[in-house]
């Protein structure tokens, strides 16, 4: 049982590969950005439900909103000509 213990262990502590890719410009670019919009949230799938509810859905557009106001951004209902993020 020591041995499954221990196994079980080292296991759980094999590091994750990860990966990621970015443009440099990228970020200037997004920092130019000064509104956004919500998009209407996807439909459940083939897969049942989504994995939340409406009251954390609520409570996630709020964080965000408050998070992008923070950075001098505003919500926008409709997509004008500028960029919107």
């Amino acid at each position: 049982m020591l041995i499954s213990l221990l196994t079980l262990v080292l296991v759980a502590c094999a590091p994750i590969p990860v990966r990621t890719d970015w443009k440099p410009d990228a970020s200037q670019r997004v920092q130019s950005w000064h509104t956004y919009r919500w998009l209407q949230p996807p439909k459940p799938g083939p897969r049942g439900p989504r994995p939340y509810t409406a009251i954390t859905h609520g409570k996630l557009m709020q964080a965000v909103d408050h998070a992008l106001q923070d950075r001098g951004c505003c919500t926008t209902a409709t997509r004008t000509s500028g960029r919107s993020a």
